[in-house]
């Protein structure tokens, strides 16, 4: 399972972007905390906030990963979701953005 290299933002997006991305590393750190703390439901629910919030600003396929995650919460699979979460982190550490123009997303 792989990322995208690149992600195609709308530009009316921009100013919002920063907390998108914040808001995805602290998705990640919670992630590992409720999978310490056998936290599925939390786990479970945080999956679901991914998927819900990342098609909107052109992520979508970290909205899979977090379909994915939301789903493996029910088999509390630990070393999954863990693996999943470290690929959202080096995904959002290494991608590339660019912004375009709303008709051309």
């Amino acid at each position: 399972m792989k990322l995208p290299d690149t992600v195609y933002v709308e530009n009316i997006l921009e100013p919002y972007l920063k907390d998108f991305i914040f808001e995805r590393f602290r998705d990640v750190v919670e992630i590992q905390d409720a999978v310490s703390k056998d936290d599925w439901k939390r786990v479970k629910n945080l999956g679901h906030r991914i998927l819900g919030s990342s098609g909107s600003y052109g992520f979508v396929d970290m909205g899979t990963f977090g379909k994915i995650i939301e789903d493996i919460a029910e088999c509390k699979d630990k070393e999954t979701v863990l693996h999943l979460a470290g690929l959202m982190e080096y995904h959002l550490k290494n991608v590339n953005i660019v912004f375009v123009a709303e008709d051309d997303t």
